[in-house]
């Protein structure tokens, strides 16, 4: 997996691979998000306005291009594989990308 680094695509921190008989197991450590996945949020906050979608929206295109941009496509993009963060600089959450073991080669 390669090295991207984007305000809108969930850092990794570290992966530790553990080889049990006949299965490997890979744990991923990623940062934290406190505010959980977007499609928990939208059912949870079902009143959000549109410049607080739009801001999703945007910040989401944005991660794609930069993925597109390194050769690359998300295969599994879905709400449940965006994370939201702390409120950002516009009054509404940060929302990232997550899943890049998703991610190939076009």
């Amino acid at each position: 997996m390669r090295d991207l680094r984007h305000s809108n695509i969930v850092r990794i921190i570290g992966v530790s691979g553990v080889d049990e008989s006949e299965r490997a197991e890979i744990c991923i450590l990623m940062e934290f998000l406190p505010e959980g996945d977007l499609c928990h949020y939208l059912r949870k906050n079902t009143q959000i306005s549109e410049a607080e979608r739009l801001s999703f929206c945007y910040q989401i295109a944005d991660a794609c291009a930069y993925i597109a941009n390194h050769g690359l496509v998300h295969r599994d993009l879905a709400a449940r594989n965006c994370l939201l963060g702390s409120t950002g600089p516009h009054g509404y959450p940060v929302c990232k990308v997550r899943s890049l073991h998703m991610v190939e080669d076009v």
